[in-house]
């Protein structure tokens, strides 16, 4: 992405309900994504035009975890002034972010056969 780099680590947690009627085992699944590093050396935007013409980067950081429609183009199922503002930072290319993203928790259904 136009001499953009992020160092991301993605976990998923399945947290187990241990309910299970008539086939039915459920629980609870929760995503997360801790956003490590921006590396921009460049100084360039999104769009491939430079960050500022007098000097270093000034990064806003928003995000937004897609669950409702994962594969769909950029910006994906919201507008980004709806994505969460999760960091800032002033005269930096290569910020040190260290912010982890949480979704809800959301149920998980999954069915398996009894004998």
């Amino acid at each position: 992405m136009w001499g953009i780099l992020w160092k991301i680590s993605l976990c998923c947690a399945v947290l187990s309900s241990g309910l299970l009627v008539r086939g039915l085992e459920s629980g609870y699944y929760r995503i997360q994504a801790e956003l490590l590093q921006l590396q921009n050396p460049l100084g360039v935007r999104h769009d491939g035009a430079l960050c500022d013409n007098f000097g270093t980067c000034d990064p806003v950081i928003k995000v937004f975890l897609d669950t409702s429609r994962p594969m769909a183009a950029f910006p994906g199922a919201r507008y980004i002034s709806q994505y969460q503002k999760i960091f800032t930072a002033t005269d930096q290319n290569e910020p040190l972010i260290n912010k982890m993203v949480h979704l809800h928790t959301y149920n998980l259904y999954c069915y398996s056969q009894i004998t």
